[in-house]
């Protein structure tokens, strides 16, 4: 949304989320100095993301035209016969996506795929730079109750003479 861009402009940062066939990616980066303030906006966005009509018509439409001018590429239609022969039309790496199925998504499919999928299933959070290890202790209150399953703390590692540490969420 609009509000979320002026929110992470307004602390210089920026928000990316990619994905593939088995995970979504949420990239953040930002100045040391706003990354506190940038964790209520972050928490918001992984713990209750809003699922409005007016961005999902207009990401269907642009999947469409994407779909659309794939389609006219030789390489992907021969990926998608390769995939749909090799897993199935009904394994999520073998079914292809048609217009009409894009067409038909609803928000409230959306809302029941997170909440079946995606919700509290937080697997990693990666910082590089120099912080402090208080940060820890303030990501594991906002986000360490988003996984399903304990994932034990690993050890601290120096590099260039910065302590830095590693972690995932329990």
């Amino acid at each position: 949304s609009i509000e979320l861009a002026d929110q992470f402009e307004s602390l210089g940062a920026s928000f990316k989320v990619s994905f593939d066939l088995d995970r979504i990616y949420l990239s953040v980066y930002c100045l040391r100095d706003y990354i506190e303030q940038l964790l209520p906006i972050l928490s918001e966005i992984i713990n209750s993301p809003s699922f409005n009509e007016e961005p999902l018509e207009r990401l269907k439409d642009r999947a469409i035209q994407k779909l659309q001018y794939n389609l006219s590429k030789s390489d992907t239609v021969s990926y998608r016969m390769i995939t749909e022969n090799l897993f199935g039309e009904d394994h999520y790496y073998g079914y292809n996506s048609k217009e009409n199925m894009i067409a038909e998504i609803s928000t409230q499919q959306i809302k029941t795929h997170f909440d079946r999928c995606l919700k509290d299933r937080l697997e990693f959070i990666f910082l590089a730079g120099g912080f402090k290890e208080e940060l820890w202790n303030t990501l594991n209150v906002r986000f360490g109750k988003n996984t399903r399953i304990p994932l034990p703390e690993l050890q601290w590692q120096d590099f260039n003479g910065q302590a830095e540490k590693e972690q995932r969420f329990p």
